[in-house]
């Protein structure tokens, strides 16, 4: 009777029943409370689906559900700590393979993954001390930069535990760094990124946008309790890689009964934290009113217009200490008390110079708010509006506070623009103009690290853009400016014109139809008009014959009548 009760199909059975429980639980996951999430994992055999929930916990992995993933995996830590191990012993086998084959995306959602699992002490510090090392002994120039990338998204995200662990080992890593920033071993594409790492350090971390941390329940261990260590060289890191495919065990009786006393301890340790039970509703409040949102736009909006000018308004913002994550809502307070003024003000433009001048994340600010007024705001904007962002934005650009590649979201074609845009690109230019100069406008224009975020306004490849480019701007009297373009048109369409003749040349001769055939020869039987008749010979031609001049017996001849005078004159002679 055991031998039917525990066959084959009937742990088949089971083992899919546990898959499909575990799936639901970590769809719902972030959805309810997460001591709900770990009871509903206990609904089904998990002491022998163990293989199951460690893959599914894989493959389900996203940059967006780690922070509900990670503390999952830490509850679960306290009875299963296999789950965790097989866990981390997989992405560290992918992480690696992913940082040879240099597939970023794959490479983020990896020190994302650890740099959390680091924070709530799933694993050793140990492992990312050694990933670190993988990616600093790099010596081949195309891989060195982007694991000098990787290593930068590590330690953003991991640096600040790091530091509160292992101090010592962090310190060093720093050093290492910026003895290869001094040496110029550091590509220049990643030298700005760098600094910010180095600036986020000197500040302990504080400016970090880190996420903050699930509150655990107290029957989970500390920090230095079931953490994972795995050495890089480790023969377990060669084994094969995660498998959920069913297996048939012998000890199915044994595995069960370690699983209905696990599920009543756990039941047991939950009842202790009131926890409410998944088929119970749970409310969760939000708040729609974004109070704080309003109190703070207040708050800055108050600050400018109780400045004398911008210099004390950005001294008084600087003061504040706003975190970068933030900067973006004072940039959009202040480009929109600017579009609320009737003609340009200088205040908000010396505003914007000085707080680019103080920190480059207010630039990236600007930035963000640009798109944010170029893709969204700016087919609602009147005219005389758009002249007063283009004279705003051109001060940033002029002062080169801003750098013109922020310019490269625009794309000057008939199709992907609107009257607005044309509008504000001509105010923006026109200003651009009479700041800096026409030469000198063309020269930023064609320098070598700015051109290729200007092919959307300047495009050098498709001819109908470039024609409509080029009379964009001779319309406005620019068309100095696109002189390059006249040159790279004429010479494709040269060069189209050569191809095409060549093409015509080249192409073989048509096969003729034997209608055409047979037309041919009816042609070439007819006599050549400089050859002997083969007919009979033409009648002799006819000679016109011009009808003789009828004459008009009905008109006469005018006479004149002789004088009266000399009538009788000739009459008294007789």
């Amino acid at each position: 009777m055991k031998s039917e009760e525990y066959s084959e199909e009937v742990q088949r059975k089971n083992w899919e029943e546990i898959r499909v429980n575990t799936r639901k639980v970590l769809k719902n996951l972030g959805k309810e409370p997460l001591l709900v999430s770990y009871a509903n994992i206990f609904e089904a055999n998990i002491v022998i689906g163990e293989p199951i929930l460690a893959t599914e916990i894989y493959e389900s992995m996203s940059i967006s559900n780690i922070k509900d993933l990670s503390p999952l995996l830490k509850l679960l830590d306290v009875d299963l700590p296999d789950v965790a191990k097989e866990v981390t012993r997989q992405i560290i086998i992918s992480f690696i393979d992913d940082i040879k084959n240099q597939r970023e995306k794959q490479c983020l959602l990896y020190t994302t993954a650890l740099s959390s699992f680091l924070s709530y002490g799933i694993i050793h510090e140990l492992i990312i001390l050694q990933l670190v090392h993988v990616l600093l002994s790099e010596k081949t120039s195309t891989h060195k930069e982007f694991n000098i990338n990787v290593l930068i998204n590590l330690l953003l995200k991991s640096g600040k535990a790091l530091q509160r662990v292992s101090k010592i080992p962090h310190d060093s890593i720093f050093e290492d760094l910026r003895s290869m920033l001094q040496s110029g071993q550091v590509p220049v594409s990643l030298t700005a990124k760098l600094e910010i790492l180095f600036d986020l350090r000197r500040k302990n971390y504080k400016m970090y946008d880190e996420e903050a941390l699930v509150d655990l329940p107290p029957f989970v261990p500390g920090e230095s309790d079931n953490e994972v260590v795995f050495l890089l060289d480790d023969d377990s890191l060669k084994s094969p890689i995660l498998n959920d495919s069913f297996r048939q065990v012998e000890n199915y009786e044994t595995l069960q009964k370690q699983f209905i006393l696990l599920k009543e301890k756990v039941q047991t340790r939950l009842s202790s934290l009131s926890v409410p039970q998944s088929s119970q509703s749970v409310t969760v409040v939000h708040d729609m009113t974004q109070a704080k949102d309003v109190e703070f736009k207040k708050k800055i909006y108050l600050i400018m217009k109780s400045s004398l000018s911008g210099d004390e308004a950005a001294h008084k913002i600087l003061k504040l200490r706003i975190p970068d994550d933030e900067k973006h809502k004072i940039v959009d307070i202040l480009v929109n008390s600017e579009l609320q003024e009737r003609t340009f003000s200088k205040f908000y433009a010396i505003l914007a110079e000085r707080l680019c001048s103080n920190h480059r994340s207010w630039a990236s600010a600007f930035e963000v708010i640009f798109a944010k007024f170029y893709l969204e705001m700016i087919d609602t904007i009147e005219p005389a509006k758009l002249r007063i962002m283009g004279k705003f934005w051109a001060s940033l650009l002029s002062a080169d506070f801003l750098g013109l590649e922020i310019l490269k979201i625009i794309k000057l074609t008939e199709n992907e623009t609107t009257p607005p845009i044309r509008i504000f690109i001509k105010f923006l230019f026109q200003e651009l103009v009479l700041k800096l100069g026409l030469k000198e406008l063309k020269d930023r224009i064609n320098e070598p690290f700015v051109k290729p975020s200007l092919l959307g306004l300047f495009p050098e490849e498709d001819l109908e853009n470039m024609r409509y480019a080029i009379n964009f701007f001779t319309a406005i009297n620019l068309g100095v400016l696109t002189d390059d373009m006249r040159k790279k048109l004429t010479i494709i369409e040269l060069d189209q014109e050569v191809s095409q003749q060549a093409t015509e040349e080249e192409l073989p001769e048509e096969t003729e139809s034997p209608a055409k055939i047979q037309e041919q020869e009816v042609r070439n039987e007819r006599p050549s008009r400089y050859g002997p008749h083969r007919t009979s010979p033409r009648p002799g031609r006819r000679r016109s014959i011009t009808p003789p001049r009828r004459r008009n017996h009905a008109r006469n001849r005018a006479r004149t009548p002789p004088r009266q005078g000399n009538a009788k004159r000739s009459r008294y002679k007789n």
